[in-house]
């Protein structure tokens, strides 16, 4: 009985996220002080470029490419606050490309989302990861804006945010 109302919430939690309800999340990353460490300036956003259209054939209506990348992933050190990011036509592979790109051995705090934003921030001595969804192209403000408030929670230094979003976002 447990384990049907278990698969039932599940369900019906999966069944609201592809019905596009907002969502907003946090993640955090505590970095340990670094000597000459110095936050990195996200200010400048990537944003969700608009899905190439392509007819299946000349007589045919535009689909969305197959190569769209409808994720994206964060992944920040936790010894040294370098990060990365990444779109991916899955999460496995946005992941795995933003570890590549974060470069560290410890990359493994992470934010992904799917046709959505991921919003980041840092601090002296900590790394706030959001991420939203469901707004439409208020997504990465969105995402932004949650990282710099969790941010200045937790930390000084905080007021460059940015974020990164998937390239389709409906």
């Amino acid at each position: 009985m447990k384990l049907a109302l278990s698969l039932l919430t599940l369900t019906a939690s999966r069944i609201l996220g592809v019905l596009g309800s907002p969502a907003l999340q946090t993640s955090n990353v505590t970095t340990h002080p670094v000597h000459g460490f110095t936050a990195f300036d996200v200010s400048e956003s990537v944003d969700a470029a608009p899905a190439p259209l392509v007819p299946a054939h000349k007589d045919a209506a535009p689909v969305v490419a197959a190569s769209t990348h409808y994720w994206v992933c964060v992944a920040v050190s936790t010894s040294s606050g370098h990060y990365g990011w990444s779109r991916g036509g899955s999460e496995s592979s946005a992941l795995q490309n933003a570890k590549k790109q974060c470069g560290k051995s410890d990359c493994k705090s992470y934010s992904c989302i799917e046709e959505g934003c991921v919003g980041i921030d840092f601090g002296s001595t900590y790394v706030a990861l959001s991420y939203a969804r469901g707004y439409g192209k208020n997504d990465g403000s969105k995402a932004a804006s949650t990282a710099l408030s969790t941010c200045k929670k937790k930390s000084k230094g905080c007021a460059k945010a940015g974020y990164f979003c998937a390239a389709r976002i409906y």
